[in-house]
């Protein structure tokens, strides 16, 4: 989970993000995607999720340097595409069996949503990020969402 971790506080800090966090994010995806081209199924949920944190990551970049009408296609396409990409990650999750990473592939999704102002997609997201923890048997983590939710719902 460092991988996402540091796609996350690239997220956080894109202006100019520390360089050992690109690498060190970079290189967690470069070594799951061989694994998986390799036959290490077990790793396909995992490189999944840190393709759509590399997409969420892209599109905040995109959006941040783009504030012209002409740019809200692009803006459009790339919520799509970050959509497409956490849908894809907890599907390959829920399809392997591993609800873990299901449940943290939503979470993401709900709390980049939250970040790209979406707050209809966000919602859902949490949502479902919080059933399937409850599915899971994490009540601590879904008190912990619930709380989140309530905060960063009535902030925003």
């Amino acid at each position: 989970m460092t991988g996402v971790a540091c796609f996350a506080l690239q997220r956080n800090i894109y202006q100019k993000p520390p360089r050992w966090c690109r690498s060190f994010a970079n290189n967690a995806l470069q070594k799951l995607r061989q694994a998986v081209e390799g036959g290490k199924t077990d790793c396909d949920a995992y490189c999944m999720l840190l393709l759509a944190e590399e997409c969420a990551l892209r599109t905040m970049k995109n959006g941040s340097n783009n504030n012209s009408n002409k740019n809200n296609v692009e803006k459009e396409d790339g919520i799509r595409a970050v959509k497409a990409a956490y849908d894809a990650a907890a599907r390959t999750a829920k399809e392997a069996g591993m609800i873990q990473f299901e449940a943290v592939a939503l979470e993401r999704a709900g709390r980049t949503f939250l970040e790209l102002h979406h707050r209809d997609l966000a919602q859902k997201y949490l949502s479902e990020a919080h059933d399937t923890f409850l599915d899971w048997g994490s009540e601590a983590k879904c008190d912990h969402l619930d709380r989140f939710m309530r905060h960063r719902m009535l902030r925003t």
